[in-house]
């Protein structure tokens, strides 16, 4: 799983500040859409503007912090006041993939797969794992590195694990509807859907950076929670849980007989 930024910045002026120099960040989520732009300075990327706006007032008699299901005429409306609001001004942009429309995990492959031959037998294996049609997603693979022992472990017998002449292998699928849906909305406002990225890849190369030591990250969205395994910067097991800040919120006003918005 490299770096998608690469992909935008490749494409930046060596020389000075050109009009290829910035790009937006979306993140259209249950409860809001945030955004946030980065310009390539000195090599690095600095932070320009950023933004986020809530999706509850948009509902009918919604609230700010509770989740939504808006149409695809309120999510352009709310997508363009956020941006007007932000004040940005790139045309390239990165889409966050909600973790509701990817699925995300891995599989086992013998260590003598060439290759030339891992994507036709990810796809294969994938099916076992993907509850859609194959023709209906996108998928993603990378090659686990096996975990290096520390000089005990290796000098230790009873520390050392067991041999595994297997090789793990993260797949991810993603809907295709959910990157047809997000490049038609973006479509409405004058940026463009230069690539997508699942939202949970991105939280760790914004948390972490290659961690020796097993990690757990945690990620408390409006509607789901997210948990994450990390080690050496890769995912190593990733679960969802359909709760999150909007149902505590939710609990908080109805055991404290408040009002949501002040819960």
């Amino acid at each position: 799983m490299s770096n998608p930024f690469k992909d935008i910045f490749s494409n930046f002026h060596v020389g000075g500040a050109g009009a290829n120099d910035t790009a937006v960040g979306i993140d259209i989520g249950s409860s809001a859409i945030k955004v946030v732009e980065i310009k390539k300075k000195g090599g690095k990327a600095m932070l320009e503007t950023y933004g986020s706006i809530s999706l509850g007032p948009y509902a009918e008699g919604g609230e700010a912090g509770r989740v939504t299901n808006l149409t695809r005429d309120k999510i352009i409306e709310a997508l363009k006041e956020v941006l007007k609001q932000a004040g940005v001004s790139s045309v390239s942009s990165a889409l966050a993939i909600p973790v509701q429309s990817s699925l995300i995990f891995t599989i086992e492959l013998p260590l003598q797969v060439k290759e030339s031959e891992m994507t036709s037998i990810v796809s294969t294996e994938a099916r076992k794992y993907i509850p859609v049609p194959i023709t209906e997603v996108s998928l993603d693979y990378f090659v686990l590195p096996k975990k290096e022992l520390s000089y005990e472990e290796a000098n230790t017998p009873e520390l050392s694990a067991p041999s595994n002449d297997k090789m793990e292998v993260l797949v991810v699928a993603i809907q295709n509807d959910a990157i047809s849906n997000l490049r038609s909305v973006v479509s409405e406002t004058h940026i463009t859907a230069d690539f997508f990225e699942v939202e949970i890849f991105s939280s760790i190369r914004a948390c972490f950076e290659h961690e020796l030591s097993l990690v757990l990250l945690i990620d408390f969205g409006a509607s789901r929670t997210k948990i994450s395994l990390v080690e050496f910067g890769m995912v190593k097991g990733f679960h969802t849980i359909n709760r999150g800040g909007a149902d505590i919120s939710d609990s908080i006003s109805k055991s404290l007989s408040i009002p949501f918005a002040k819960a």
